[in-house]
């Protein structure tokens, strides 16, 4: 399997925190990729928002070895933390941005993992509309993240359940209290809702292919081609 491949080639070079903590870590990114579906061979343009440490941009470089990613981050330390794993390759711009704010250039694929729940709902609705009009006919939005149920109990429930199994994962208090420090500025939101903002925005199609517990894989996709009006 292609994923596993790519997983194991970089087992040592991984957010070991993150893996812990994100108990379903292969799952989750290799729900991403998966729905990447472009010919691995295809020279395509893409865009990470959120990018971080790079580790999203890796795998998908990876996979897709004619591929040139924008790196978009508001924080210059993460870049440079991406700068160190991915190296100067032409393939690579690094670009120290709010992405929510930012404009955005022309791309096969926009992508993100863990970071779109830092924004409120109106500025997640604002950026998918951005997104799609940033995306070529037939691109792909993926959005790896956080989402929040549907109501408080349903929120009580997923938090527990994550608790249980990233402890089972490794994960230690450190983890938890870090973690807890991050995620009092979160804002998440529920996969339904982002979904009907997806679909609001113009996307041909939004769908949810990946959820346990506070994580989720949402796809949308721009039709290959304008509709005929008779």
């Amino acid at each position: 399997m292609l994923v596993q491949e790519i997983f194991d080639r970089h087992a040592r070079d991984y957010d070991l925190a993150r893996r812990r903590l994100v108990y379903c870590f292969d799952l989750f990114y290799a729900a991403i990729l998966d729905h990447l579906d472009f010919e691995r061979d295809a020279k395509l343009r893409i865009a990470d928002l959120g990018a971080g440490t790079g580790l999203l941009t890796l795998f998908i470089a990876e996979a897709f070895p004619n591929a040139e990613i924008q790196l978009i981050d508001v924080s210059a330390e993460m870049l440079t933390l991406a700068r160190k794993r991915l190296g100067d390759s032409d393939r690579f711009e690094y670009i120290e941005a709010d992405y929510a704010k930012a404009d955005l250039g022309k791309y096969d694929a926009i992508v993100s993992a863990l970071s779109i729940h830092h924004l409120d709902a109106e500025q997640k609705q604002a950026l998918f509309s951005k997104a799609k009009n940033s995306l070529t006919k037939g691109g792909v939005f993926i959005n790896g993240d956080q989402i929040a149920g549907e109501t408080p109990e349903q929120n009580d429930e997923i938090y527990t359940r994550w608790r249980t199994l990233a402890r089972e994962a490794g994960a230690t208090d450190a983890d938890f209290a870090a973690a807890a420090d991050r995620m009092r500025e979160d804002k998440p939101s529920s996969v339904r809702d982002q979904l009907a903002w997806l679909e609001k925005s113009g996307f041909a199609s939004a769908e949810s292919v990946f959820e346990d517990s506070m994580f989720a894989v949402m796809v949308a996709r721009v039709a290959a081609q304008s509709a005929i009006v008779l």
